[in-house]
């Protein structure tokens, strides 16, 4: 290491690590035999009156006694900042003798601490405008990229052979299986299945013994002004082509309303005579028919 007008300059021409503490160009060695006691470079720069106010440090210190016939030897690095003048260094991050780091917690990956290779407590992390982070190597890993000026945020689960895209955010939409949602939420797959398959999944198991409770398995709601030169406000649309056999709906158990929220069987249609007469209601029927009064 050379500094050009360095008040102290170090040459030093070596290719081997110091592992156990040889060939190194720097040692600092405590003496204190205290499981506690730690090494320190201090840092000092003066304020514009020429008092020595900006500090830093870098600590290193021992974790815990060595286990007798262990040789096992525990040391951490802790880097230190000052925030006045008039306050002391304090410690801001520390890499743990395991390789783990703490921003903000002394006790990276303790019980009382938070788990992982990277422990952020009490703070923020704050990342560029175009981010990844990723857990594991190769193409199939957990991953989270996102860009701050584009508002996405994608989470990506790993499979067999690659990195999908599970779900993400774009700027306030949802998507599950697309990194482009056009609306609040959107799923998206286009997987080649071998199998018997259902593409969403919406089951609401909850109970309840409470007298006059409804429970509504699902509620679309289409409401407020649309009221635009050939606007059409639709509640729900259902497309179901490609297949050898296609159903758009099957319902199991329950009655059907149209036109009544009060089902009183199977099938209730309600409406003036007109309106049904102008939208014919074919029905293949299982039992008598039923009789219209």
């Amino acid at each position: 290491m050379s500094a050009t007008n360095a008040p102290l300059t170090i040459y030093y021409s070596n290719n081997t690590l110091p592992t156990s503490g040889l060939y190194a160009a720097l040692v600092i060695t405590n003496g204190d035999t205290s499981s506690t006691r730690a090494d320190d470079i201090v840092f000092d720069a003066a304020d514009h009156g020429g008092n020595q106010r900006h500090g830093g440090a870098i600590v290193m210190g021992k974790e815990g006694h060595c286990a007798n016939g262990s040789n096992n030897y525990p040391g951490y690095l802790a880097f230190y900042t000052r925030v006045t003048s008039d306050g002391n260094d304090t410690e801001k991050m520390r890499i743990a003798g395991t390789g783990n780091v703490g921003i903000g917690t002394t006790g990276p990956f303790t019980s009382s601490g938070c788990n992982g290779e990277l422990c952020v407590s009490g703070g923020s992390l704050n990342l560029d405008d175009t981010y990844a982070i990723a857990w594991g190597g190769g193409t199939g890993r957990t991953s989270i990229t996102g860009s701050k000026s584009a508002g996405t945020m994608v989470f990506g689960l790993p499979t067999a052979s690659a990195s999908t895209n599970a779900f993400s955010f774009t700027k306030g939409d949802v998507g599950i299986g697309t990194t482009s949602p056009v609306g609040l939420l959107e799923t998206y797959d286009a997987t080649a299945q071998t199998a018997s398959y259902t593409g969403v999944l919406h089951e609401v198991l909850d109970t309840s013994s409470s007298a006059s409770v409804n429970k509504v398995g699902m509620d679309v709601e289409s409401t407020g002004t649309w009221n635009g030169t050939g606007a059409v406000n639709t509640g729900l649309v259902v497309n179901a082509t490609g297949g050898t056999t296609n159903y758009a709906a099957t319902f199991s158990g329950g009655y059907v309303g149209i036109g009544t929220a009060t089902p009183v069987e199977a099938l209730d249609v309600r409406g003036n005579q007109s309106t049904m007469l102008r939208t014919p209601l074919k029905c293949k029927l299982q039992t008598a028919p039923i009789l219209d009064t």
